[in-house]
């Protein structure tokens, strides 16, 4: 969503969680490329249904993304990414950049 107005939805894949200042993240053919340093902050919740929700906030720009449950629906080219692989993926790029601001603090 932009400024709380939603400019688009769908379904897709994610293939890719990296951290680059060089790059931006890719949505792309239902694939999304994911740049941690895209965003300023995550936000993770859960709806209703006790669904994990993770939010990705950049100034007025919000990234909603609602990991499915079924392996069975994703192409075979494809890896499927679980709620709790996602998660943990998210946390292992959002400390590595923690470090990495840690470190240049220090120099």
């Amino acid at each position: 969503s932009l400024e709380g107005v939603c400019q688009s939805q769908g379904e897709g894949w994610i293939l890719e969680v990296f951290a680059d200042r060089q790059q931006a993240t890719l949505v792309m053919n239902q694939s999304l490329y994911l740049n941690v340093y895209s965003f300023d902050y995550l936000q993770i919740s859960c709806n209703t249904e006790a669904q994990t929700i993770i939010h990705l906030w950049q100034d007025q720009r919000h990234l909603q993304l609602i990991p499915q449950i079924s392996p069975a629906s994703a192409p075979p080219a494809h890896p499927y990414l679980d709620a709790h692989t996602l998660e943990a993926m998210m946390t292992h790029m959002l400390s590595a950049q923690w470090d990495v601001q840690l470190d240049d603090d220090l120099f």
